[in-house]
């Protein structure tokens, strides 16, 4: 049995969630109290390793930390504490609410392809990718709110691709200016560019056709997803507010057009805490 996480660590990953994903920080909040700790050291270790591609030069080098990562998870969900404050969190998490070890263990090998700047191929490798680094805490979530486990997979499958899509189109430009995109090539072939146009200096002016498509796309699943949380029980809904963030990163993206290339698509914090909370009102 992993060892109880002291204070300190649920403050570490609480910061971390607050830092790098605002709209599930803000969701938590909403969330039973005695559920809080836990989600935010599921979204904590996830953020921990989202940011493994950012932290290294060479992509070997990533491939080694992400490796760590793997081997000190398993060890530490098997009983043998943690090294970091991430680690003994989650771990207590995992022990708390018998987690699967495999979704996590995919989470942290789906995020290699962040060290390449090779574009994912199509659409549909686009949603694998983020089923196995989204759509798998939308599911974890929902264990720890309570689920089984198979009644919330298609809305938790349909969610991390619509939250996912909006968040990495959302900071298009710095993940551009660090050689990585989530756009597939099968829709940059749709406008006649290429990999190499997406990141030259001056952006192609059929970008912004380009990520509108790529829109599209996350507001079919975000519809998806609505329909099947709507049918869920009250309980697990919190998990699925993060949700309501995701039509004002979409529309933000597609006023900006082609500038895409060059700013981010931000919603303020005021924008989005309201949005959450109006959707936890009304669920």
């Amino acid at each position: 049995m992993a060892a109880e996480p002291v204070v300190d660590d649920i403050a570490y990953v609480t910061a971390l969630v607050r830092e790098s994903d605002r709209p599930r920080y803000y969701a938590t909040l909403f969330a039973p109290v005695e559920a809080r700790a836990d989600l935010f050291a599921l979204y904590g270790f996830a953020a921990e390793i989202a940011r493994v591609p950012d932290l290294v030069r060479e992509p070997a080098l990533g491939e080694i930390r992400l490796r760590w990562w793997q081997d000190a998870l398993g060890e530490a969900a098997g009983g043998g504490g943690g090294s970091t404050p991430t680690l003994r969190a989650i771990a207590a998490a995992i022990a708390r609410h018998r987690l699967p070890l495999a979704p996590l263990d995919a989470l942290i090998e789906a995020r290699s392809a962040d060290l390449y700047s090779d574009p994912p191929a199509t659409l549909a490798d686009v949603e694998g990718r983020l089923g196995e680094t989204e759509s798998a805490l939308f599911q974890m979530a929902a264990i720890i709110l309570g689920a089984a486990g198979p009644e919330t997979a298609e809305a938790a499958g349909h969610a991390g691709i619509a939250y996912g899509i909006a968040r990495r189109l959302a900071s298009f430009a710095s993940e551009r200016a660090r050689g990585r995109t989530i756009v597939p090539t099968e829709l940059l072939a749709r406008e006649n560019i290429t990999p190499a146009d997406l990141f030259a200096v001056a952006a192609p002016g059929r970008l912004g056709a380009v990520t509108s498509s790529l829109a599209d796309a996350a507001r079919h699943h975000l519809g998806l997803a609505r329909a099947h949380a709507a049918n869920l029980p009250n309980p697990l809904r919190p998990v699925f507010l993060p949700l309501a963030a995701v039509a004002p990163m979409l529309n933000r993206v597609e006023r900006l057009g082609v500038s895409i290339a060059g700013r981010n698509a931000h919603v303020s914090d005021l924008e989005t805490l309201l949005r959450i909370a109006l959707a936890r009102l009304r669920a």
